[in-house]
């Protein structure tokens, strides 16, 4: 649609549609090229933003990687000294298999040795110190006998009870990695949703750049059509009437009539002639004592001569808006008269300093002047 927006202008120009129309099309290409800016504007802060989360989600899975690369490395030596602890365990296991065996074997013996030993002791050739060597070799044996149990018995507990630990740990190193395991999951998802909106974005800066860029191509070319057209002399063919009496003001643009019938000698915002200052208004030329017309409903608000403007009529259209109309040859009202659109109010004559009969014509809003060509229809 917007690729062929100019096209579209360019034949209803040379459709004989008005200069008003091409400045209305123009106007709105500026106003599309604006607010097209702004969408952009508005899409770039919102894809910042969603950068902005997505480098923050990124790295908090970056954090999240290295806190679960780190509670991995801990359940895996926390395994490997679980595993030592069984192995440790298993040989104590088999050490107090081993003792109970001795043991077994000791208290054999023991029980050998102590038949042995009250035989001994009831031996009259023996002597005291051999009664006692044979008692405290007895009570002895047994003794190192429960005492490398207890050890054993003792080692295994500890063992038993590290094992418990280490599972203990193991199991909240685990909790935990689930726990990170979710919340990175949880993350990447985030992460997977801030990535869309940043390619959808992308997307539309994209297809945005590229009509804002397909506008600012209409833009050149209406205004080098303009600028032709401007310099073209236009003859006005069409009078105010009272059809646009009674509508505010400013919602005439583009419904107006010039005051006069004639050409147009010099357009708004031409160079003048030998000067370095622009026209302000236009020039119209047209025949002698021709009826020059209020453009508008208003009041009349000044009704003199005015310098090199000759003698000028003012009209205040209300909402800021006046009409000016210069190098009047006579005044038809006085001052504080209210007019209708269309309603006679001068003849046109060469009171000022222009060098043919005509109307010199301005538009202003808030006292500066406006090109009245993009007012008429």
């Amino acid at each position: 649609m917007i690729s062929n927006f100019f096209f579209l202008v360019f034949f209803s120009i040379f459709s004989n549609s008005s200069f008003a129309d091409v400045s209305n099309d123009l106007e709105n290409v500026n106003k599309e090229i604006k607010n097209l800016k702004k969408e952009i504007s508005t899409k770039i802060e919102g894809k910042r933003k969603v950068q902005k989360k997505f480098n923050k989600f990124s790295k908090n899975i970056k954090k999240l990687n290295t806190n679960l690369n780190k509670l991995s490395s801990r359940v895996t030596e926390l395994e490997k000294t679980v595993f030592s602890l069984e192995s440790s365990k298993k040989n104590l296991e088999i050490e107090i298999e081993e003792s109970l065996e001795i043991l077994f074997d000791i208290h054999i013996a023991q029980k050998k040795i102590t038949k042995i030993s009250y035989l001994q002791l009831l031996n009259k050739d023996l002597t005291p110190n051999d009664k006692r060597r044979y008692v405290f070799y007895s009570k002895y044996i047994t003794s190192l006998s429960k005492q490398k149990i207890n050890e054993l018995n003792n080692k295994i507990i500890d063992n038993k009870e590290s094992i418990k630990k280490i599972n203990d740990n193991i199991k909240i190193n685990e909790k935990k990695i689930i726990e990170r395991k979710s919340s990175k999951k949880k993350l990447l998802n985030n992460l997977k949703v801030e990535k869309n909106k940043l390619l959808s974005l992308e997307k539309e800066i994209k297809n945005s750049s590229a009509n804002l860029e397909k506008l600012l191509i209409d833009q050149k070319k209406l205004s080098a059509l303009i600028k032709k057209l401007s310099k073209r002399k236009i003859t006005n063919k069409n009078l105010p009437t009272p059809e646009i009496s009674g509508i505010k003001f400013s919602k005439l643009k583009g419904k107006l009539s010039l005051p006069i019938i004639g050409k147009v000698m010099n357009s708004y915002g031409d160079r003048r002639l030998g000067t370095k200052l622009k026209w302000k208004g236009i020039f119209l030329r047209s025949q002698n004592n021709s009826f020059i017309h209020s453009i508008a409903d208003g009041i009349i608000i000044f009704n003199d001569e005015l310098g090199s403007y000759g003698n000028m009529l003012i009209i205040d259209h209300g909402e800021e808006y006046m009409s000016l109309y210069g190098n009047i040859g006579e005044y038809l009202l006085p001052v504080g008269v209210k007019v209708i659109s269309g309603q006679r109010i001068a003849i046109t004559g060469k009171s000022g300093l222009f060098e043919s009969n005509g109307l010199y014509f301005e538009l202003r809003f808030k006292g500066k002047t406006i090109n009245p060509i993009k007012w008429v229809k």
